[in-house]
């Protein structure tokens, strides 16, 4: 595959996607070796406190997302003083489904190693959310994500009014376009540790 053309537009088939997810976990595990621990944990603090600061004046229920091992952790806002109130992803079947833990604690691992909230969290509906965090193998600054292939978020979110973030290291920021088919869904913001990046103009 010639990623540079993907990169660039054209109309990729589900390899070329493969390819591209391939492309930016590479780029992102050397980016993490080439840090070393420190840089890396320095980096994971400015990421989060660039997301509190644009959630700070935001009021209401969000959804976010816990982390796997190639995804940005944001645990520690969950923990500051935000005044909101924190929901998470549940997959079932081929659905996403929305809970609040009854507390922070209150996880269980999931369908695909994911932590989720446990037997005892509140289901919530979309509707009722203004906003969510949204991990991606890829985004690029127009709002468009690549995702692990799945399209959960895609489905979900296809009649979703609230704001859409992007949430990833520098690394998995696409200088060029990434593909986008009529499913997907575009980011409104994208947060990294190096910007916040208005997309809406490109959706």
């Amino acid at each position: 595959m010639n990623l540079q053309a993907v990169l660039e537009g054209g109309s990729p088939q589900l390899e070329s996607k493969d390819d591209l997810r391939k492309y930016f976990r590479r780029a992102e595990k050397q980016w993490r070796e080439d840090l070393g621990r420190d840089a890396l944990l320095e980096a994971e603090k400015i990421l989060s406190q660039n997301l509190i600061e644009f959630l700070k004046n935001k009021q209401g229920l969000w959804c976010a997302y816990q982390a796997l091992g190639d995804e940005a952790p944001i645990n520690s806002v969950f923990s500051s003083h935000l005044k909101l109130t924190w929901a998470f992803p549940k997959v079932s079947g081929q659905e996403l489904s929305f809970w609040i833990p009854t507390n922070l604690d209150d996880f269980a691992i999931g369908s695909f190693g994911i932590a989720e909230p446990d037997a005892k969290a509140q289901q919530m509906r979309c509707e009722q959310i203004q906003g969510f965090l949204i991990p991606g193998q890829a985004f690029d600054k127009k709002g468009g994500r690549l995702g692990r292939g799945k399209s959960y978020y895609d489905r979900a979110l296809q009649h979703f009014n609230g704001l859409k973030v992007g949430v990833c290291f520098s690394p998995r920021m696409s200088e060029k376009t990434l593909p986008r088919e009529a499913w997907d869904i575009g980011m409104d913001y994208v947060v990294t540790e190096k910007e916040v990046i208005d997309c809406r103009a490109g959706n």
